[in-house]
């Protein structure tokens, strides 16, 4: 096991009541396509977030920054990584569902994310769940074609 995929496992357990599950096999999966990014301090793994790979929408499944390391930079900093994968992909949305009682609805909300809607989750915890979107603006048609015209020259 990878030292993300591992830092991903531990950090999961240790907010196992804010986060769904994701097993190893499936995180050591999203680890090989790209999907996983991970945040550091001093060189230090200090959060992550591990999101799909779907067109036209950019799912996050789970994002986590470590306690200690909880300033916004840091979540910032990966919500800037996840909206240039979805712009040079050419990616409508990013999406993520979080649980309505957690702080982590106030990051998305400042972090340029809507909430759209709701929708009851689970019977083990009964708490709701917010749909949050940031809408990814397309570059221009003009920046898609070469400097050099159409035909390469």
């Amino acid at each position: 096991m990878s030292e993300v995929v591992r830092y991903v496992c531990d950090l999961a357990k240790k907010n196992s009541e804010a986060l769904s599950f994701i097993p190893t096999p499936r995180l050591e999966e999203y680890e090989r396509r790209g999907q996983i990014l991970v945040a550091r301090e001093n060189d230090d793994l200090c959060g992550f977030v591990v999101h799909g790979a779907g067109w036209p929408v950019l799912r996050v499944y789970q994002a986590c920054i470590q306690y200690d390391a909880r300033r916004r930079d840091h979540g910032f900093g990966l919500v800037e990584r996840l909206r240039q994968k979805a712009t040079d992909r050419a990616l409508d949305n990013i999406e993520l569902w979080c649980a309505d009682d957690l702080d982590a609805n106030s990051f998305w909300e400042a972090a340029g994310f809507r909430k759209i809607a709701q929708r009851r989750g689970g019977a083990r915890r009964g708490r709701m769940h917010n749909l949050w979107v940031m809408e990814i603006t397309p570059l221009p048609l003009l920046a898609l074609i070469s400097t050099n015209g159409p035909d390469g020259r």
